[in-house]
């Protein structure tokens, strides 16, 4: 697999992302209260957005990687979501060494809408069917209610709580049933 697939939902396309999204996903990424929970809340630059898509991209032939998030195949980036691997958690905690994580962001236009988990739910489904993962993690900051509540919806259960980077955070994992 070299490039991941596009993926419908009923009220959303997800789109592999690509270089053309730079900017967008730049712009997403440094809203305030986008990244508060993101990128342990630093102002990202363009160059590390633009880094950060290249690599992902590297992923692809495994069936990982990112994906844009549009209400529709020519419409606007509303958010991200991405199956990539667990370094930066495997490199503070090398029990998570070669697992796979999911992350989201959506535009806060967009929240309560039911978007993260209309777009998580097939992104899972493709990592352990098409990518042939065991399973999943999702790792969210303690006051990030949201994204909690999200992975719990979604059927992760919690397998540890601990301080990374300064953050408390839970380690949840979705697995095959």
């Amino acid at each position: 697999m070299d490039t991941l697939p596009v993926i419908e939902t009923d009220r959303l396309v997800l789109t592999p992302a690509t270089q053309g999204d730079i900017d967008a996903f730049w712009h997403l990424w440094t809203l305030p209260n986008v990244r508060r929970h993101l990128f342990e809340d630093a102002i990202m630059e363009r160059s590390t957005a633009a880094a950060w898509i290249t690599t992902t991209e590297t992923y692809n032939h495994r069936g990982l990687g990112a994906w844009a998030i549009r209400e529709s195949a020519d419409g606007p980036l509303i958010g991200h979501i991405a199956l990539v691997p667990a370094l930066d958690l495997a490199a503070f905690n090398p029990e998570f060494d070669g697992e796979i994580e999911f992350g989201i962001s959506l535009h806060p236009h967009h929240w309560s809408k039911g978007y993260a988990l209309e777009a998580l739910q097939p992104i899972l489904d493709h990592g352990l069917e098409a990518a042939g993962l065991a399973r999943i993690l999702g790792v969210a900051d303690v006051p990030n209610l949201a994204s909690r509540k999200l992975q719990e919806r979604a059927g992760f259960r919690l397998i540890r709580e601990m301080v990374w980077s300064g953050y408390p955070v839970v380690v949840n994992v979705y697995e095959k049933t």
